[in-house]
């Protein structure tokens, strides 16, 4: 049985291979071009401190209309770990605005981090929550509560805690923030190792809730912990509602040969359960970062895109119910020689058709799916194009594999507000004559936001399009004078899922496109939801319905 599947599995990758070369990777780059980068380890820069495994964004904190996004570092032994946030500061230009080095935490050759964005208080102040490596009695999660005086995040951790795992934290695997069950609390997520791999080192996924909503004597509750299911982390955790049931699901990919597991808000407030634990490969592969969901065709079923460590590239059916997911519902779209990472869903060239950005990590490339229509788990459905190629020489003449662009993670958005499609791209690499974060835009005006020269009579707010909308929405309101605007989205419970736009205007028609995440980046369950326009104090408001 096992050799008659695996045969199966290599028709289908070597049927799809053959596609996609035929079809070929390669266009003429000049649409996306490299707007910025920032100073490489061998010509003086300090920060980061190390190659950035981890990365999250866009967001606006300080609500100026520029967007930035938070990266943290991995392997930087001796000279700490670190937190950055990093911010559009004008026209192509990306500052560093903030960070924190963890001086008290491992300083280990392959010390890891990883770093998201939440509300864990719910006081609507976002915060930096970073997971990091840490000896017995430290503190592993750090976290940094933005301060709306200072408009800055502090210069020391807000909260810590060590997780209750008393051996410290050995292998930092990743950290989400998402609202999981019935309550008003939002969840944390981890996945972790508290010893060495594959001795005395246990795996552990947690839920956790800040109960008492307090960082000043914070009470955490942990909802759920799973210590037995796999006995290696993995660097990839994901919510969504796949099977469009009105329960959240929480995907996590363990190290261990791709194995994939499934869990599932019962219904009940803080209560889970395991649906679906598989392996998805024959060889020691892993993910990171590696899931995104969506409904291209906009049928009744939700797809879930997944990378993998070792190039391979799958779209997953829903099956109607996530407890029935197994290996064959993945169905092969392709493959990349030097290893994909992280993977993003968005439209930077604005033409309404959704691309799936995948992080080319050795061969130092961006690679763009675009969906054409049709069925999303054939790849003849999609073109394909490399957006960005490393330009440089690589240095290995040390034999070590790190004289490369390794890209890894992927950020994307007009972060700096000139209505052109921006994707920042992060390295993994220890090269010292590489930079560490690059950013491409798209050359041409994109519909993240575009505004027209016509000049209204009234405040006008329209009814979003399409509507009911998967994967992409567009929201277009106008403006009769400049104005301070105010463009955010709720729950049907009130509760703030995004805040779109925040500052200054020009009077005209002005259109935003949002893409059905929270202000962490992570995507939303179906059903409804309210885009609130504020203007000079004056509020609009109308109901949209997200359907996956």
């Amino acid at each position: 049985m096992l050799s008659v599947r695996y045969y199966g599995v290599f028709l289908t990758i070597l049927l799809s291979w053959f596609i996609v070369t035929a079809q070929g990777t390669d266009r003429d780059n000049t649409l996306f071009d490299v707007v910025w980068q920032n100073q490489s380890w061998g010509e003086g820069a300090l920060y980061p401190s190390g190659p950035l495994w981890n990365m999250v964004g866009p967001f606006d904190f300080d609500g100026d209309g520029m967007r930035g996004f938070v990266t943290s570092s991995s392997w930087t032994g001796a000279f700490l770990n670190g937190v950055y946030y990093y911010e559009a500061s004008g026209d192509n230009q990306i500052e560093l605005r903030w960070f924190y080095h963890f001086a008290d935490l491992d300083t280990s050759a392959d010390n890891f981090s990883s770093v998201t964005v939440g509300d864990l208080d719910g006081d609507e102040q976002p915060e930096i929550i970073v997971l990091a490596d840490a000896p017995a009695g430290a503190d592993g999660l750090q976290i940094f509560e933005w301060n709306p005086d200072s408009m800055s995040f502090p210069s020391t951790p807000t909260a810590t805690w060590n997780l209750g795992l008393n051996h410290g934290i050995f292998e930092a695997g990743q950290v989400i923030a998402a609202n999981l069950d019935s309550d008003a609390n939002q969840e944390l997520v981890v996945s972790v190792m508290d010893g060495p791999w594959g001795s005395a080192g246990t795996s552990h996924i947690m839920i956790i809730e800040l109960q008492n909503q307090s960082f000043e004597l914070p009470s955490w509750h942990v909802e759920f912990h799973d210590s037995t299911t796999t006995g290696w982390s993995g660097y990839t955790l994901y919510t969504t509602d796949l099977d469009k049931d009105g329960l959240s699901e929480l995907y996590a990919v363990a190290w261990d040969y791709y194995r994939m597991l499934i869990y599932e808000n019962t219904g009940n407030e803080d209560e889970y359960a395991l649906q679906s634990a598989f392996y998805v490969s024959y060889d020691d592969e892993f993910s990171n970062q590696g899931l995104a969901a969506a409904n291209f065709d906009n049928d009744q079923y939700n797809e879930l895109y997944a990378t993998s460590s070792n190039g391979n590239f799958w779209v997953i059916a829903d099956s109607g119910d996530v407890s029935q997911i197994t290996f064959d519902n993945f169905h092969f779209l392709g493959s990349y020689s030097g290893g994909l990472r992280q993977i993003r869903i968005d439209d930077m060239d604005g033409d309404s058709l959704p691309d799936i950005y995948l992080a080319g990590n050795y061969n130092e490339a961006v690679y763009d799916w675009e969906y054409q229509g049709g069925s999303p788990l054939d790849p003849q459905n999609y073109n394909q194009y490399t957006i960005f190629q490393d330009p440089t020489e690589d240095d290995t003449t040390s034999g070590s594999d790190q004289g490369y662009f390794r890209v890894a993670k992927l950020v994307t958005g007009d972060l700096d507000s000139d209505r052109h499609g921006d994707i920042v791209i992060a390295s993994s690499s220890l090269a010292l004559d590489k930079p560490t974060l690059v950013m491409i835009e798209y050359q041409d005006v994109t519909a993240i936001q575009v505004q027209t020269s016509a000049v209204p009579q009234t405040v006008q707010l329209y009814q979003n399009y399409p509507n009911p909308f998967n994967p992409a929405t567009r929201i277009s309101y106008s403006l009769p004078q400049n104005s301070y605007v105010k463009l955010e989205i709720f729950d049907m419970l009130g509760r703030k899922i995004i805040t779109l736009y925040n500052g200054m205007q020009l009077a005209g028609n002005h259109h935003f496109q949002w893409t059905g995440v929270n202000q962490a980046g992570e995507p939303v369950p179906s059903g409804q939801y309210i885009y609130r326009l504020t203007i000079n104090n004056q509020t609009f408001s109308k109901k949209m319905t997200l359907l996956k």
